[in-house]
């Protein structure tokens, strides 16, 4: 199984968050858009988990969760990754909220300790919201990025688990699926 530790956003944040990408999601887009129920904050991607590594990964994550309580987040400002010259997603930013980073460096540590690598990359938490279609003419990138300069958006949520996921391909494309939920605070 292919696993990820997210934060997963509530059901009204997540309709703010189609709302106001609306104007974005042009006809014959450039971009391929992440369905609604896909958005999250991934805060460890774990990758093949054997059985035995599942038990002890989902150990991990309520130890974790316990010691933090829950907290709000906030959530603004449509970007590109990597850069403005060649994106390759469309995105949210995620606020830097101490206690996010807090949880996801303590998640990176523990994971490690029963044999899951750190990625060796920063820390950039995100919404991903669409993926630039390869071989996209510029110009046609260009209508969405110019749509979304003059978006704005803020919200905050109030996060309370911390949440194993599965990656499932399908011949429709990924889908997700929450295996283990790990309540904040719950010591």
């Amino acid at each position: 199984m292919r696993l990820f530790v997210a934060v997963n956003l509530t059901d009204g944040v997540r309709q703010q968050v189609v709302d106001a990408m609306a104007p974005i999601r042009v006809p014959d887009s450039p971009v391929r858009w992440v369905a609604p129920q896909l958005f999250h904050v991934t805060v460890k991607f774990l990758g093949e988990v054997s059985a035995d590594q599942l038990s002890a990964s989902q150990q991990v994550m309520d130890d974790v969760a316990a010691r933090f309580n829950p907290f709000e987040i906030g959530y603004g400002g449509f970007g590109v990754f990597p850069n403005a010259s060649r994106p390759k997603t469309i995105s949210i930013a995620c606020e830097h909220q101490a206690t996010l980073e807090l949880i996801q460096h303590e998640m990176v540590v523990q994971m490690a300790g029963i044999g899951f690598e750190p990625e060796g990359r920063r820390f950039n938490p995100h919404l991903t919201l669409g993926r630039v279609r390869r071989n996209t003419p510029r110009r046609d990138l260009d209508v969405v990025l110019s749509i979304m300069d003059t978006l704005n958006f803020e919200t905050t949520d109030y996060v309370e688990t911390l949440d194993l996921m599965a990656s499932v391909r399908t011949p429709g494309g990924s889908s997700y699926e929450c295996l283990h939920r790990s309540p904040l605070g719950a010591s």
